[in-house]
């Protein structure tokens, strides 16, 4: 697996200088990351550098190419990126009504969890993203809509299933000679993989966490996401008890799609709600984003109604997800970079 220079840190840009001054690896690392609206698109344009170090490199700056970019109505953008190595993965900007973006980074081409609403699953897993795969979607990203606000781990794979390259990641994210960006602006989405999650505590990032949690009956959730059966919901409460006491109370947000007659009765609203007992949590409430590939339907508004309104009463604090990037197949669960699509500019 080739890598590349883009995704690389103080130290391992100094190694690829050797018997260079311990600054030209600072100056590169600034180059790359902090000037976001100025990165270079080959060496020959890293001008920090002399002209006669530009060319002795034996890695390339960047190993992923854009493939396809299709935008929507509301000014969503999906971007479909090839690796080095042949595959595809997808990269989502979402925009708020305040004209914000949000940049859907995704960790894995494909992914291994198996969960059943998300066609991500149907592609099975091939391999990790290496930190500079990691990066360089959020490279084409800013290059092509500007630079963002907020990132959320949520695309293509499980994040903390690629934990060690995600924290090298984050760490870049959040240097302030890096992107510098604020840790509250980075969320990772995880479908609960218990011991990462007390790893991630361990870590000390500072950064969100988001669970996919999708029903709290354990015999449900297991159909609906195989990782039941390995961590199943009284590990991962405890856990997530551990993670926030860790981060001193700090908000997780449980993420819930809502599937018709699955997962939004009275029974499964009185789980949820005995679930979150104990934690800080915020329920973000997500109506299934429709496919004809998937087992699930689309629930009608008034189930949705009454399972937040149950959820609202028993005093959590409950937001419902207005659906964005739809037009585009890149909403939550949508993202299958296996066939490929029209460029739409």
């Amino acid at each position: 697996m080739e890598h590349s220079l883009f995704g690389m840190n103080r130290e391992e840009l100094a190694a690829q200088m050797p018997g260079q001054p311990a600054f030209r690896a600072k100056q590169l690392f600034e180059y790359l990351y902090h000037r976001r609206e100025e990165r270079p698109e080959t060496l020959e344009d890293c001008t920090v550098l002399p002209a006669s170090l530009r060319g002795g490199f034996e890695l390339p700056l960047y190993s992923t190419r854009i493939d396809c970019i299709q935008r929507d109505s509301e000014g969503s953008v999906k971007y479909r990126i090839i690796l080095n190595s042949g595959e595809p993965v997808e990269a989502v900007v979402l925009v708020d009504g305040k004209g914000r973006r949000t940049a859907c980074l995704s960790s894995q081409a494909g992914c291994r969890m198996g969960c059943r609403f998300c066609r991500t699953a149907g592609l099975g897993f091939t391999r990790n993203l290496t930190v500079g795969e990691i990066l360089e979607q959020l490279k084409w990203i800013e290059s092509d809509s500007g630079p963002v606000s907020n990132i959320v781990f949520m695309g293509m794979g499980e994040p903390l299933d690629n934990l060690e390259n995600l924290l090298s990641a984050v760490s870049i994210l959040t240097d302030e000679k890096g992107f510098g960006l604020g840790r509250r602006r980075i969320t990772v989405s995880t479908c609960g993989l218990a011991e990462a999650i007390l790893q991630l505590a361990e870590a000390q990032t500072g950064i969100r966490l988001a669970v996919s949690l999708n029903s709290a009956l354990p015999e449900q959730r297991q159909e609906i996401m195989p990782v039941e059966r390995k961590y199943p919901l009284d590990q991962l409460k405890e856990s997530l008890i551990r993670y926030q006491e860790s981060c001193g109370g700090k908000r997780i947000t449980l993420e819930y799609v809502m599937l018709a007659d699955t997962n939004i009765s009275d029974r499964h609203a009185q789980a949820l709600i005995r679930f979150a007992r104990g934690l800080k949590v915020l329920i973000n409430l997500i109506p299934l984003n429709g496919s004809e590939d998937l087992p699930y339907r689309v629930p009608a508004e008034k189930a949705c109604a009454r399972f937040e309104s149950l959820l609202t009463r028993a005093g959590l604090n409950v937001t419902r997800r207005l659906s964005k990037g739809g037009e585009i197949r890149g909403a939550c669960g949508q993202l299958a970079a296996g066939k490929k699509q029209q460029k739409s500019d």
